[in-house]
């Protein structure tokens, strides 16, 4: 069950989190997760000045809430969807150029595989 934050928790949340983040309002909130913490912190637009910004980040408490605040996080690049390599024919035993990871027959038993079907 979710525990409901006091309105002494609130005051403290709003003095503390600015200055030392999840890590600084732990100790006055025992009942709370620093996951918890950051997220009602997010929640009630509370965010963290560039001093304990640093300090998260080399603590590493709440890492990805501090990148989100300080708007440097950036989403990885996606990787490549259709991969080229050089592969063998499992019907015609014939070596062809495979694109993506499931291609394992080349194009012409691939028609030859559509017109059997048909």
């Amino acid at each position: 069950m979710r525990a409901k934050y006091t309105k002494s928790e609130l005051v403290a949340l709003r003095r503390l989190y600015p200055q030392g983040g999840s890590a600084a309002c732990k100790p006055v909130m025992p009942a709370h997760s620093l996951n918890s913490i950051t997220q009602t912190a997010c929640r009630l637009g509370i965010q963290l000045n560039a001093s304990a910004l640093s300090k998260v980040k080399s603590a590493g408490y709440g890492l990805r809430a501090a990148r989100r605040k300080s708007g440097n996080h950036k989403k990885p690049a996606p990787a490549a969807l259709a991969v080229t390599r050089t592969r063998r024919c499992l019907r015609c035993l014939e070596d062809f150029e495979s694109v993506g990871r499931l291609n394992f027959c080349c194009v012409t038993c691939q028609r030859s595989n559509a017109r059997a079907v048909e």
